[in-house]
């Protein structure tokens, strides 16, 4: 069984976000995925086939959601700077000149937690944080100033340092490509990608790279399998499959055996979590070949690296770090109340709660949705003056008005908004629940505006209005949120004969004492058969 997590961002035709509704998605959502599986997997038998579509549309069972999260900043820790300035990274960063890692934007504390635990204490880390959480710079940092100190040191040959592995090619294509606006201004570091879609030649390689991209490759950026073999790169990305093929092959032996193979540094895991099962143990086994072959299998001399959006909570971080030491074949730990000896690295975020809770009780409901239309009819003209009066006629105590002071320029209602809604009752409310965990958007709308039919329109509309309010243009918005769907595949039909026909879409072994068969249909004439072995 597989959750798929669906979120969306729509724009205009000028490329500029517009509001989602995400009842009208998941509706839409909802319906076409219970109509492609009842059309897929049509039974010929009607009365399974109505329990079939029965079975499907059950809330809840196979599409979950829209979700509502609070999506508050990360918190902050040090500056790549400020690590330089302490002798933990190497004065060479500063040689980077990139846009990519500006040296003085400060780091989210977990990044600064996962670079201190790998550089200055040599633990192997899961980094178990969010999406566009900055997981690639906890690892990246680390592998760049282990390469900066050899090059200070004279001994960055060409031979691979660090492996970077990715369940898709499509991640390792990204991956190159920020690599490539990293390193441009560096030259002495080297990076490619080994897939199934390199190149053999480098001919070929630079004619599709131009193709792709319309300019040519950096120079030390290995694009083509001849470029990788002659002069292996130092970060080298690939895949597990394609990874299996090097181990075995050849003419790819300079990774692994000979002066070029001798410095190993690093392995890194993206997307951790699909290594489970089967797929798991066959990784384990390939890093365990991997590690017989450039280490003799000893243990302790690289700095391993799992990463994952999706692989558990806080209370989960045992198993994880137990399910990492397994995988890698590497000292993973989680000893609660000793942070040496913690191996797992989750994100920190601000609160999503105001500095003062103090509120000034709520306006009728119908205000959200009357301001947010007047916002999209984009009528900058007096914006302020028509949400006062606006504001004011539908139950904010003028004394709340009259206290805020007016903002002429362009995008001054934003801070007026801030400034009204951060004492609403309501709005107060549903930070309050977005602090605790993210919430079904049915569940938060009944317990915010009661049970009513608007009720979850209502709330759509005070969110998306609370994204538009800031107390600065540069601030977080007074309600930081997105929506989430969550659609589960099938994982099977079932059906018991005694003493009636009757369909299930889980797996069971019998129900009331009565024998449970899986089904298989004929996608031709919808006949069903039995599934069994002989």
């Amino acid at each position: 069984m597989k959750n798929i997590r669906i979120n969306y961002i729509l724009f205009d035709k000028q490329g500029i976000n517009m509001p989602l509704n995400p009842i009208k998605a998941t509706h839409s959502i909802r319906k076409r995925y219970l109509d492609y599986l009842s059309t897929t997997f049509h039974l010929k038998d009607n009365d399974l086939q109505r329990q079939f579509r029965e079975n499907l549309e059950i809330p809840g069972k196979f599409i979950k959601g829209p979700i509502i999260e609070a999506t508050p900043p990360f918190e902050t820790g040090s500056s790549i700077n400020d690590l330089i300035d302490e002798g933990i990274l190497s004065e060479q960063f500063r040689d980077l000149n990139s846009d990519r890692m500006p040296l003085d934007r400060y780091l989210y504390q977990h990044q600064e937690t996962a670079i201190r635990k790998i550089i200055q204490h040599n633990r192997n880390l899961v980094v178990a944080t969010g999406t566009g959480s900055g997981k690639t710079e906890a690892f990246l940092i680390p592998i760049l100033n282990h390469l900066f100190k050899q090059k200070q040191d004279k001994i960055l040959t060409p031979g691979v340092r660090a492996l970077l592995l990715y369940p898709m090619n499509a991640l390792a294509n990204d991956q190159m490509m920020r690599m490539h606006e990293l390193l441009k201004n560096y030259p002495h570091i080297t990076f490619g990608r080994y897939t199934g879609e390199t190149e053999k030649r480098n001919e070929a390689a630079e004619s599709k790279y131009q193709k792709m991209y319309s300019k040519a490759p950096l120079k030390n950026e290995l694009i083509s399998r001849e470029q990788m073999r002659a002069n292996p790169p130092h970060i080298l990305l690939t895949n597990y499959a394609m990874l299996e093929y090097l181990l075995l092959r050849p003419h790819d032996n300079v990774f692994f055996d000979g002066e070029y193979a001798n410095n190993w540094k690093f392995i890194v895991i993206d997307e951790a979590h699909t290594y489970t099962g089967a797929k798991g143990i066959e990784m384990a086994m390939l890093l365990r070949r991997l590690k017989d072959r450039i280490l003799e299998s000893k243990s302790g001399r690289l700095r391993c690296v799992a990463t994952s959006a999706t692989i558990g909570n806080r209370e989960d971080f045992l198993r994880i770090a137990l399910f990492a030491d397994r995988l890698f074949g590497e000292k993973f730990e989680w000893i609660d109340n000793n942070e040496g000896r913690q191996d797992v690295i989750e994100a920190v975020r601000k609160s999503v709660m105001n500095i003062s809770n103090s509120t000034w009780g709520k306006p009728h409901k119908s205000l959200y949705s009357i301001l947010l239309n007047l916002l999209d009819s984009n009528q900058i003209s007096e914006m302020s003056s028509k949400i006062k009066q606006i504001a004011i006629d539908k139950d904010v105590p003028e004394a709340v008005i009259a206290n805020i002071k007016s903002e002429d320029y362009k995008e001054g209602y934003k801070q007026l908004l801030y400034n009204i809604l951060k004492g609403d009752q309501r709005v107060v409310k549903l930070q309050n629940l977005l602090e605790i965990k993210p919430q079904q958007l049915s569940d938060a709308a009944e317990n915010i505006f009661g049970n009513t039919p608007d009720a979850e329109e209502n709330l759509v509309a005070l969110v998306d209005l609370s994204i538009h309010a800031k107390p600065g243009l540069d601030d977080t918005p007074l309600i930081p949120a997105r929506y989430h769907v969550f659609v589960r595949a099938i994982e099977g039909a079932y059906i018991t004969l005694q003493p009636s026909k009757k369909l299930y879409l889980e797996r069971r072994e019998n129900v009331d004492g009565n024998k449970i068969f899986e089904i298989a249909i004929c996608r031709q004439c919808g006949s069903i058969y039995l599934v069994g072995e002989i």
